[in-house]
């Protein structure tokens, strides 16, 4: 009689808490040239007759230090059979593509990739510590092809700026 080892029961539900995006602390630096350049391209906007541009880039400059002044919201973030919920916006698993596990930056990073989506081309949610890797990969893997991940041009700027 043959003896048959049991498969590990794959974990059918992950909730954990992690922040809109990572919030870094700013200098004093950090705002005067963020005001300077808001200024300067002002400046150069309007000596070039272009006042459209301008109002653009005072609104723009504006937002901008709001958001960085601004401190994140805390997400909950629930993954199950049906599909992956973050606060009140539900994701099923047939609206998405793939997903890419980050392994290789702190904190660990889950990547979705919603379908036919032009807003949301991709998202990045930090994962908690104590969320096991393999045991999200094993379920998601059922659900989702695993497609690597490289970060854009935009987020690798960003990244350099301090957002």
């Amino acid at each position: 009689m043959e003896i048959k080892k049991k498969e590990p029961l794959i974990k059918k539900e992950f909730s954990w808490q992690a922040k809109e995006y990572r919030h870094y602390n700013r200098s004093e630096e950090w705002f005067w040239i963020v005001g300077l350049i808001i200024v300067l391209g002002i400046i150069l906007a309007i000596v070039a007759g272009n006042f459209l541009f301008a109002i653009i880039i005072l609104i723009g400059g504006v937002t901008a230090i709001m958001y960085a002044v601004r401190p994140p919201e805390t997400l909950n973030i629930l993954i199950r059979e049906s599909g992956i919920k973050i606060n009140d916006v539900f994701f099923p698993f047939d609206n998405l593509l793939a997903f890419s596990l980050q392994d290789d930056e702190i904190p660990h990073q889950l990547v979705i990739f919603p379908r036919g989506s032009w807003i949301y081309k991709s998202v990045s949610l930090d994962l908690d510590n104590e969320i096991n890797l393999e045991e999200l990969k094993k379920f998601l893997i059922e659900k989702l092809e695993e497609k690597p991940y490289q970060k854009s041009l935009t987020e690798a700027l960003s990244e350099i700026i301090g957002f």
